[in-house]
């Protein structure tokens, strides 16, 4: 059994990619094994934007500490409701 290539060599250009029948016999099927292989536009932008992800080095952003990203709103919270329950008075 041949597997079925994910990306092809390359791709054909837009002009040039063989014409569908326009018969209206014709209907949506799904790919057998020993189909060849269409590049369609879907692929093509698939390949171009892996081909981006793996080109690109992108830094990692810089992130607050563990400490800082839990503990700011659990702290913040917590001082924002002692200012509503003091303004409403049921806080001492």
């Amino acid at each position: 059994m041949q597997l079925a290539h994910t990306q092809p060599e390359m791709f054909p250009l837009p002009g040039h990619s063989a014409e569908l029948p326009l018969d209206g016999r014709s209907s949506a099927r799904l790919a057998a094994d020993d189909d060849a292989f269409v590049a369609s536009p879907v692929h093509r932008l698939q390949s171009e934007l892996s081909a981006s992800v793996a080109l690109s080095d992108m830094p990692a952003p810089e992130r607050y500490p563990g400490w800082l990203s839990l503990g700011f709103p659990v702290v913040a919270s917590g001082a924002l409701w002692f200012v509503i329950l003091r303004m409403t008075g049921l806080f001492g």
